[in-house]
Order: structure tokens, then C-alpha cells, then sequence
């Protein structure tokens, strides 16, 4: 199957968000357009 675009949802903890993030982006996967570090998060506890 060939997708255009997809979600992942993952669970790290907090201190790796910015290393994860500028990993993803350099590998092209936070792009969308002209727009680059297209990402979200949001702090979980549990």
C-alpha cells in the first residue's frame, strides 16, 4: 500500500521530545509543504 501521509503517536519521556523532533525532521518526516518541524505534543502522566 503507498500512503500520501500518516500519524504516528508515541510515548517518550519529556527530555527526548526536542532530540526526537529535530531527528524526524532531518529525515523529512515533519515536513508538509513549505513548512518544516510540523509537529505536536502534549504532556501525558499515568
Amino acid at each position: 500500500m503507498e500512503y500520501k501521509y500518516v500519524k504516528f503517536e508515541i510515548f517518550i519521556p519529556a527530555e527526548y521530545v526536542e532530540t526526537l523532533r529535530n531527528k524526524v525532521n532531518d529525515a523529512g518526516a515533519c515536513r508538509l509543504g513549505k513548512y518544516d518541524n510540523c509537529i505536536s505534543f502534549s504532556l501525558v502522566e499515568g
